[in-house]
């Protein structure tokens, strides 16, 4: 308890002190979630390794004696990839995020913001590995939670106009082109537009659209 109220008045090193303590004497019932909320407070604090030591040991223990289909184990998996992607080991930041996205999706979890992050970390990660198939996915369940959060903003054309690159990639050029054609359409902000536009040049370019590609490029310049 002490531990809690000095993490949620931002008191990290007291906070850590207790924790440290609740993880040596805590009983095997307790040990994980002790290692969990430390980890949790030197993540806070930008110290990664000592985080991800800690958010390891609890996920292996509870591999050996406690139940991987929990909200605890899934929540220590996203924490592990967010250790990862601090260090810029990117690859190894998505090969966990990846089955921590299958256990989210089976727990049926509410997706908050942190969901949403990551989710664009690992259409990121997709993307940068050219694994487009999949990454298209995950930048249209990103557009669609961004839609659903706060509307068609400049987040929602930005994924817009993400996904419609992949689809590029891809050669999915009926789905590219459509999917620019909404994010032109709906940009009614002027300011934006010299911001995003020419990124959406050039993925008409991609698709081999030249002409609505001069049209955009001729706005700008």
């Amino acid at each position: 308890v002490l531990g809690d109220l000095y993490e949620i008045t931002g008191q990290f090193e007291k906070s850590i002190h207790w924790y440290t303590i609740a993880e040596k004497s805590a009983e095997a019932d307790h040990y994980a979630e002790a290692c969990f909320r430390l980890g949790r407070v030197y993540l806070q604090n930008a110290e990664a390794d000592k985080a991800l030591r800690k958010f390891v040991n609890a996920k292996e223990y509870i591999e050996e004696y406690g139940d991987i289909h929990t909200q605890m184990y899934c929540a220590l998996l996203g924490h592990i990839g967010d250790c990862y992607m601090r260090k810029n080991e990117k690859s190894q930041s998505l090969r966990i995020y990846l089955p921590w996205k299958q256990l989210f999706e089976k727990l049926i979890l509410p997706k908050g913001l942190d969901y949403q992050i990551r989710i664009e970390k690992i259409a990121r990660g997709l993307e940068e590995e050219k694994r487009y198939k999949e990454a298209v996915e995950e930048y249209s369940a990103l557009t669609l939670l961004i839609q659903e959060r706060d509307g068609e903003d400049s987040e929602f054309l930005k994924a817009l106009l993400k996904t419609a690159k992949i689809h590029g990639e891809l050669g999915n050029i009926k789905e590219a082109k459509t999917l620019l054609d909404k994010a032109i359409a709906l940009n009614k902000n002027k300011s934006f537009f010299y911001r995003f536009g020419e990124k959406a040049a050039r993925v008409y370019i991609l698709i081999e659209e030249k002409i609505a590609a001069k049209r955009i490029l001729q706005e700008l310049y």
